[in-house]
This record gives structure tokens, C-alpha cells and sequence, in this order.
């Protein structure tokens, strides 16, 4: 069993026309239950022969966790064209397995450079907590000598992700039609956060890198002029975490190693990532559209050295609108589209990697049929 309950409040306070304080307070309560029951075999630990007699084991866990967090902030209009946003954020965590706190500052400068042209700077600090899913060595000891014993029972409990994240980029309006946007950021952490999934079940449990880093640059432009519309997005990301400092038993004591004086890359890290698409509108009431992705593919192989291949799936589609009684109050809108439409086999995941323990594959081509009535 999981529940979570919370309350949240959010306010602002118009001092003058250069100042407008925000502040706010969230918290919540997570609780979890855990119960299993699992068939094994036992393992004689001087010999390894394996008993044809299968064992069960019973466990029942609980976690549960508090967090809660303050903050304040002032948007500072420091000149018609300048703004600055800072305040600063306190916020604690309490679990059964950790406890910790941290206050956050954050500063955000926004510059109207000119009519076209807008700018911004940013630092901020974070205070992650991570998922309320801890597995204590108390469960872990009972698969000793068993064929589900892990490779080691080392078992650190999660911790909290503390980072420092900066911002810069700037948004250009090109033309009238035609808007540019650039952006990049750093993020350094402590105790970087990251999920697996360690098993067949599509069930993701937490763990920590002790140190790790996310960077990267993203470039986006739209176009519209009269019925025609153009997207197109392009990021490259570099990531990295290094020394495995919590739940260690789920990965494997090679991997484990290695990790521990080697930075590797993160699972989720596609290098480069690219979309695209175009829209036009025949007439007031029908339009078609075509966007298409692309992936460089996620991390695989032994410490997430490897990738899987590129995928580059495209989707097309067409929408009409009726007008129920000629009316422009009510409408039917149909919408037709297809998705992968050169059915391409590709692979998302292999199965391979850090917490990747199941093969993944992207959707193969399908048709959709959607109906929406305004009124």
C-alpha cells in the first residue's frame, strides 16, 4: 500500500510597482507498506549446490516520511526593462531512514534587451527527497544463501539530493513570424538521486550517486505565418555520477566497483535529441500536421558504457471541424493520426544497464480515431 496526503498554500502581496513579495508553504505525509512473499531455493554456501526444494519468504516493511518546506520571494522591477526574482526556501525531510534540512537561496535576472531580444540568469540551490521506497537490511539478510541472495548486502539508506543548478539563455523574435530561444544549464549534486528498475516488475527503486552532474545547451524556434506552423527543438546533454552510496545491493559488485572511482553516465542520458514538426490549415475547419522525433539512444551495456541505437519515429495527421447547425458556439472536432507511420522497429531500453533490468521497445505504427465536442 502508498498514500500521500498534503496541503499547500500560495500567496502574493503587491508592495508597490517594484516590488511583489510571493510566499507559500507545502508539506506531506507518505506512508508505504510492503508485503511479499517469494519462492526460493536454498544455496549450500560451502558447496553452491542448489536444494530442489523451493523456501518461502515472508516480509512485511514500513516506511514512512514527512516533508515539508517554506519560502519567500521578491520580484524586484529594478528598471522598466530589468527584473530580479530572489528569495530563499527552507525545507525538511523525516523519514524512518533519514533525516535532514536545508535552506535554499535563488536569484533570477531578467533583461528586456531590446523590443526583440530578452535575456536571463539564474543560480538556484535544491533539496530533493527521494521516493519513500527503502528496502532494510532486516529484508535483504533473509535471502542469504538462497538463489535470490543479491551480490552484496551492502544497504545504505537513500539520502536527500542536494544540488546547485544555473541557468543562461536568451529569446530573439526574429521576425514578426519567427521566435528563437537558447538555453543551457549546469546542475552540480550531492547524493544525485536516480531510479531502477531491478527486476522484471515495472517497479522503480531509488538510489544515490555521491557526486554527479547534468549539463547542456537546447535551441527551440517556432514559426507561424497565416495557416502554416513550424516547431523544431534540438538539446545535447552530457550527465554523470560516480560512487553508488545507497541501496548497493542492487547493483552488481563489478558495476559497483567500477562506480566507485569512475564517473559513467546516467541511464535516462540520450546525447542528442531533436524534434520537428510542420502544421497547416486548408481551410478554417481542416488542418493537417507532421512531427517526427529523434534519439541518439539511452545508455546500456556495463556501467551504462554503451547506448542503444538512434530512433527516429514520424507521425502524421488531420483534423476537421463541424459546426453543429452552422453555429461557431458548438462544434465536432475529428481528428485522425498516425503514429510511427514507417513502422519502425526501434528499442528504447535493452535491458541492459544500470537499473535497466527489462527490455523496452517504442510503439509500432498505430491508428487513432479522437472525437471532441465544444459547447
Amino acid at each position: 500500500g502508498y498514500a500521500t496526503d498534503g496541503v499547500q498554500f500560495d500567496g502574493s502581496y503587491i508592495v508597490n510597482d517594484q516590488h511583489t513579495i510571493r510566499a507559500g508553504m507545502i508539506a506531506d505525509y507518505t506512508g508505504e507498506t510492503l508485503e511479499t512473499s517469494n519462492s526460493v531455493f536454498d544455496v549450500n554456501p560451502n558447496t553452491g549446490a542448489v536444494s530442489d526444494v523451493p523456501t518461502e519468504i515472508d516480509d512485511s516493511t514500513n516506511n514512512w516520511a514527512t516533508s515539508a518546506g517554506v519560502y519567500i520571494q521578491d520580484e524586484w522591477k529594478i528598471a522598466d526593462n530589468l527584473t530580479v526574482n530572489y528569495g530563499g526556501r527552507f525545507d525538511v525531510f523525516d523519514a524512518n531512514f533519514d533525516q535532514e534540512s536545508q535552506f535554499s537561496p535563488r536569484v533570477n535576472l531578467v533583461w528586456k534587451m531590446d523590443k526583440e531580444t530578452t535575456a536571463h540568469i539564474g543560480y538556484a540551490r535544491y533539496f530533493v527527497p527521494p521516493p519513500v521506497q527503502y528496502v532494510p537490511p532486516s529484508t535483504i539478510d533473509k535471502f542469504a544463501n538462497t538463489t535470490n541472495a543479491p551480490s552484496n548486502f551492502i544497504d545504505d539508506p537513500p539520502k536527500v539530493e542536494r544540488s546547485n543548478y544555473y541557468d543562461l539563455g536568451f529569446s530573439r523574435q526574429m521576425t514578426s513570424d519567427w521566435l528563437v530561444n537558447v538555453d543551457g544549464f549546469y546542475k552540480q549534486a550531492t547524493n544525485l538521486v536516480d531510479l531502477g528498475q531491478f527486476g522484471q516488475a515495472l517497479i522503480l527503486s531509488p538510489f544515490n550517486y555521491a557526486k554527479g552532474f547534468d549539463y547542456g545547451p537546447e535551441v527551440s524556434s517556432t514559426y507561424r505565418n497565416d495557416g502554416f506552423s513550424a516547431f523544431g527543438n534540438f538539446a545535447w546533454v552530457q550527465t554523470g555520477g560516480r560512487d553508488i552510496d545507497s541501496q548497493q545491493f542492487l547493483i552488481d559488485n563489478a558495476e559497483l566497483a567500477y562506480i566507485q572511482n569512475n564517473y559513467i553516465k546516467l541511464d535516462h542520458e540520450s546525447a542528442y535529441t531533436m524534434s520537428a514538426g510542420v502544421s497547416y490549415n486548408i481551410s478554417h475547419n481542416d488542418m493537417v500536421y507532421l512531427d517526427a522525433l529523434y534519439s541518439s539512444g539511452l545508455r546500456s551495456g556495463f556501467a551504462n558504457q554503451d547506448h542503444t541505437e538512434p530512433y527516429y519515429p514520424l507521425n502524421l495527421g488531420y483534423q476537421h471541424i463541424f459546426h453543429v447547425d452552422g453555429s461557431m458556439d458548438q462544434s465536432v472536432t475529428v481528428r485522425f493520426d498516425v503514429v510511427n507511420v514507417f513502422d519502425e522497429i526501434y528499442q528504447i531500453r535493452s535491458g541492459t544497464g544500470i537499473g535497466v533490468n527489462a527490455p523496452q521497445y517504442g510503439q509500432r505504427r498505430g491508428i487513432y480515431m479522437g472525437l471532441a465536442y465544444d459547447f
